[in-house]
C-alpha cells in the first residue's frame, strides 16, 4: 500500500467500489456522489442553510426564532446517501469519512468564513460513552492539521434527556444550564464559527451561542455538514 493510501481511500466510503484515481472527490465514487445534494446556491435561509426557492431571506422554520446567531451555511441536504454516512461516520468512527467530512467543511469554510476561528459544539455525555470519540472534535483535528483553521473545544455539556424526539421549545428547555464554559478560557474571539454535524431544529446551536455571548463573544455564525 503507497503512503497516500493513508489518507485517500482505494474505495469508496459508501459503496466500498474502487474509485477511479482521478476522481475529483477522493473520497466517494462518481455513482455515489450523483446521491448526494451538496448545497451549492446563494438562494439560502441565512438562519439554518437550507435552500429557498422563494427570494426571501429566512425559510419557514426559522422566518419566526430570534436565533442568537447570526448567519448559517450547510455543506449538504440531509437526504439521499447522506443519512447512511453520518450514520457510519458517527457509529463506526471511519478515519476516511472524518477526512472527507473535514474537506467539505472547508471548501465552505474558505468561501464564508475564511480565518475565522472554529468552535466544536460539545457531544453529549450518553453519545460519548457509546461511540468512544467525539465526532466534531476528530474532524476539527483535520482541519488544523492539514489546513491550519483555529479551532477551539471551549465548550461542555452536561448529560441531558434524549432530544430525537423533542420540539425545538423542548430542546431548549432540555439544555438549559446543560451547556457551559470550560474554565480557563479568559479571552475569547469577538467572531466565531460553531461546527456541528446537523442543523436541525437549532436548538443546540442558540444555546451555545448564548452562552457565549455571555461569556464576551460579540457574533457567533454556525457551519453545519448538512441541515435537516
Amino acid at each position: 500500500m503507497r503512503i497516500l493510501d493513508f489518507f485517500q481511500p482505494l474505495y469508496c466510503i459508501v459503496c466500498q467500489h474502487r474509485i477511479d484515481p482521478q476522481t475529483p472527490r477522493q473520497y466517494i465514487c462518481t455513482s455515489c456522489w450523483r446521491l448526494l445534494f451538496p448545497i451549492s446556491s446563494d438562494r439560502c435561509c441565512q438562519k439554518c442553510g437550507v435552500p429557498l426557492i422563494s427570494e426571501n431571506k429566512f425559510c419557514v422554520r426559522c422566518r419566526d426564532q430570534d436565533f442568537s446567531f447570526t448567519f448559517s451555511v450547510s455543506c449538504f441536504s440531509y437526504i439521499g446517501l447522506f443519512p447512511e454516512i453520518l450514520h457510519r461516520y458517527k457509529r463506526e468512527g471511519s478515519k476516511y469519512i472524518a477526512w472527507f467530512f473535514a474537506d467539505i467543511l472547508h471548501t465552505s469554510y474558505k468561501l464564508h468564513f475564511l480565518n475565522l476561528p472554529l468552535v466544536a459544539i460539545p457531544s453529549s455525555p450518553q453519545g460519548y460513552k457509546s461511540r468512544g470519540f467525539h465526532p466534531i472534535l476528530r474532524i476539527m483535528s483535520i482541519l488544523r492539521r492539514k489546513y491550519g483553521v483555529k479551532c477551539y473545544n471551549i465548550l461542555q455539556r452536561k448529560k441531558s434527556t434524549e432530544q430525537k424526539l423533542l420540539s425545538y421549545e423542548e430542546r431548549l428547555s432540555n439544555l438549559k444550564n446543560k451547556i457551559v464554559l470550560k474554565r480557563n478560557y479568559n479571552f475569547l474571539p469577538p467572531h466565531i464559527v460553531l461546527l456541528d454535524d446537523l442543523f436541525t431544529t437549532g436548538a443546540t446551536l442558540q444555546t451555545c451561542s448564548k452562552v457565549l455571548a455571555i461569556s464576551g463573544v460579540k457574533r457567533c455564525d454556525v457551519l453545519t455538514i448538512a441541515v435537516v
